[in-house]
């Protein structure tokens, strides 16, 4: 483990939290919880770029890829035999569900898992890994929908509200209802309900994985119970997934595809965040921990620093 030193260059930085005990922490290194939630914030404010990318992300697809039209593929009498299923007035998860499946839930087990171990790099990683995730699955998932423009399962009764078929000298079908409905009638392929919980549990299940099967069965306290648990999130996802082919809004392939990007997606992320974080760790500019000086000052010139190195 490297130290900062103080500016006379005598006295290490650090020697104050290893001799005396910093006021926030304990001599095993453990941290209050506003000691972890200073170093969230510092994270936060190194990584802002980060966070301007994912809310530029967000607002792209919220502005622009909501509003394109979708590719309008030829649909004749036979190709509306498949796509016949009455339309259901509300779907069993509605989109307004979708940030808490995909983000809220993962942010939660992340809050658990930081009042355990006061671990502001830990948390950032997490936080930020999973925001990620989500927005560029949310991102891939609206650009790729519109450029196919499958109908949906319930297209026909979009299309047709009155129950007349009728279609255009070429047997092209030529809709009567609202335009909106038909519109959203083109967006089959892939499903984003699918993508945008299999992106946000997956990344939940690989960080639950990593952490439970670091430890020996006698820490984990039995042999399978942490496979049990680091499931849980894939089947939530597998379940929002279902309800999309049960309320006729998505074919089945559909939702498998929109599974696997999410799956990919946060699998990738996951990856380059750890690949990441090794990095700032080697270079020694990131991982640290600061305590204030024995006079509680809160000044920056008055912290005292551990850079925590291999």
């Amino acid at each position: 483990m490297r130290t900062l030193t103080d500016g006379d260059g005598d006295l290490p930085r650090s020697s104050r939290a290893r001799t005396g005990g910093p006021p926030n922490c304990s001599t095993d290194g453990t941290c209050s919880v506003r000691e972890g939630l200073r170093l969230f914030c510092r994270n936060c404010q190194e990584c802002w770029v980060d966070w301007c990318v994912s809310l530029g992300l967000a607002i792209v697809v919220a502005v622009v890829l909501k509003r394109i039209r979708p590719f309008e593929r030829y649909i004749d009498e036979m190709t509306l035999k498949n796509e016949r299923y009455p339309m259901m007035g509300s779907s069993t998860v509605p989109s307004a569900a979708l940030p808490g499946i995909a983000i809220g839930l993962p942010l939660a087990v992340f809050g658990v898992q930081f009042w355990r171990k006061r671990d502001g790099n830990e948390l950032h990683s997490a936080v930020i890994g999973c925001i990620y995730t989500v927005v560029l699955t949310w991102f891939i998932t609206d650009s790729i929908k519109p450029l196919i423009g499958r109908p949906r399962p319930d297209f026909a009764a979009r299309c047709f509200p009155d129950g007349v078929k009728r279609f255009g000298p070429d047997g092209n079908v030529q809709c009567t209802g609202d335009e909106a409905v038909v519109r959203e009638g083109r967006l089959s392929f892939p499903s984003g309900h699918s993508a945008l919980s299999f992106a946000g549990m997956s990344y939940l299940f690989f960080f639950l994985s990593e952490r439970l099967l670091g430890k020996s069965t006698r820490e984990r306290g039995g042999g399978l119970w942490w496979l049990v648990l680091a499931l849980i999130p894939l089947a939530i996802a597998t379940l929002v997934a279902m309800t999309r082919v049960e309320n006729y809004r998505h074919h089945w392939d559909d939702c498998v595809v929109g599974s696997l990007i999410g799956i990919v997606m946060a699998r990738t992320v996951y990856l380059m965040q750890r690949i990441w974080s090794e990095e700032k760790k080697g270079k020694g500019y990131e991982t640290y921990r600061i305590y204030p000086d024995a006079h509680g000052s809160d000044r920056e010139d008055a912290m005292t620093r551990e850079l925590l190195l291999p």
